[in-house]
């Protein structure tokens, strides 16, 4: 590299933030048993460790979205389940639906959680979840 492209680098490196995650697509809809992608890009300063996982999702009395219990999303499996994205780069988590038999019709919602693992900068611990 050239002492500019150098120069040009770590100014980006130093205006990204610590933590930045962005999944696309930000939602999915798989109808019946299949597959989608989803990408993960990590657009912060160093590698991020992403766990994902499955959860049930449902409305509370309000109508405001809230996490539940994981046997609502029984259905789905997530691959991989952890992930280490370095700095401006992205990954791919694959989530598989499979209907059980006997499976009423009807919509099935359930989230997928994309977790960082806490960063430790000084005494501040920082955490990062998307739910798609």
């Amino acid at each position: 590299m050239t002492g500019a492209a150098v120069s040009t680098a770590l100014l980006l490196a130093a205006s990204r933030p610590q933590l930045s995650l962005v999944a696309t697509p930000a939602r999915v809809q798989i109808d019946g048993t299949g597959s989608q992608r989803v990408s993960v890009t990590n657009d912060s300063s160093g590698t991020i460790v992403v766990d994902a996982q499955r959860a049930g999702f449902a409305l509370d009395v309000r109508g405001e979205p809230k996490i539940v219990a994981a046997t609502r999303a029984a259905w789905l499996s997530v691959r991989p389940r952890r992930v280490a994205i370095p700095a401006a780069e992205s990954a791919t988590v694959t989530v598989h639906a499979a209907v059980p038999r006997g499976a009423r019709p009807g919509d099935h919602a359930s989230l997928l959680l994309l977790a960082s693992r806490p960063l430790v900068r000084g005494a501040v611990a920082v955490r990062m979840r998307i739910g798609v």
